[in-house]
């Protein structure tokens, strides 16, 4: 089956809301689409079989503000002294020829911290990843989160608005706990689960969610992360899968009917 790949613009975007409502088992909202529209291209795409949308990927970048690392452990260690123990460490260090350090400035007999650096940290968020039920099992889920993950990681080599120089440093994406298909497939990209959410959903049962991530590295291929994917990780995610598959005997087909698509991660809680 030959399978190409294309960009989401508004031209064709009433192709995504037929895909979607006929995938999923919740209606997204217009301003998931608005938002669809604002990302950047190579993290929204259609999978094509003969000029058909057959299935499509849709994330977005999400951006915060943290505390960077210390890499500096002895420095750290320092300003957790007290006043007279850092003054006799640095007698010490004079006294051993050792290069001077300059004193952290002190207040009332306490040290002052040194405030905290802080870093933009940048993840990628899969809002859907969704392939029609007759064109399942077929690669073209794997083809189309490869295409995310490489764009994801893909070495800076090109200009100020190219997804490479966004730099990355997670992937992640919610999934209901009985969708056993959704957790054993990611798990062969090496997504591990971060946490499990009560209540997530308001209009599907079950309600909860697990977050399954994956910690990127500039310059992998995708298809890389297959091969090292540790066996913790994988084991992990399998017995999510048994007990998502074991929760949905126990439902019932009544209720799980339209629950087998490849992911279900909702956009926004209650969506």
């Amino acid at each position: 089956m030959h399978v190409t790949l294309g960009g989401i613009h508004e031209g064709n975007l009433a192709e995504l809301r037929l895909l979607n409502d006929t995938t999923f088992p919740v209606r997204y909202n217009d301003k998931f689409y608005r938002e669809v529209l604002t990302t950047l291209p190579e993290f929204t795409r259609y999978a094509y079989v003969h000029n058909k949308v057959v299935g499509a990927i849709c994330c977005r970048v999400e951006e915060e503000e943290v505390e960077e690392e210390r890499g500096d452990d002895k420095r750290e260690e320092q300003q957790q002294l007290s006043l007279p123990a850092l003054l006799l460490q640095q007698q010490q260090r004079e006294e051993g020829g050792l290069t001077r350090t300059p004193l952290t400035k002190v207040a009332h007999g306490s040290m002052i911290r040194a405030p905290r650096r802080t870093k933009r940290r940048r993840r990628l968020y899969i809002m859907t990843l969704g392939v029609q039920a007759a064109y399942r099992g077929q690669g073209i889920g794997s083809r189309l989160l490869t295409s995310v993950l490489d764009a994801a990681t893909r070495p800076p080599q090109c200009s100020s608005n190219d997804p490479c120089d966004l730099d990355i440093e997670e992937i992640y994406l919610h999934v209901q706990t009985s969708n056993a298909d959704a957790i054993n497939f990611y798990s062969k990209f090496g997504f591990v689960t971060r946490e499990i959410i009560k209540n997530y959903y308001k209009r599907i049962e079950p309600p909860d969610c697990y977050i399954l991530s994956k910690t990127l590295g500039r310059g992998k291929n995708a298809r890389d992360w297959k091969r090292e994917t540790s066996t913790a990780a994988s084991s992990t995610l399998a017995e999510l899968a048994t007990s998502a598959t074991a929760a949905t005997a126990a439902v019932g087909d009544a209720e799980i009917r339209g629950m087998t698509h490849l992911v279900c991660s909702v956009q926004q809680k209650g969506s």
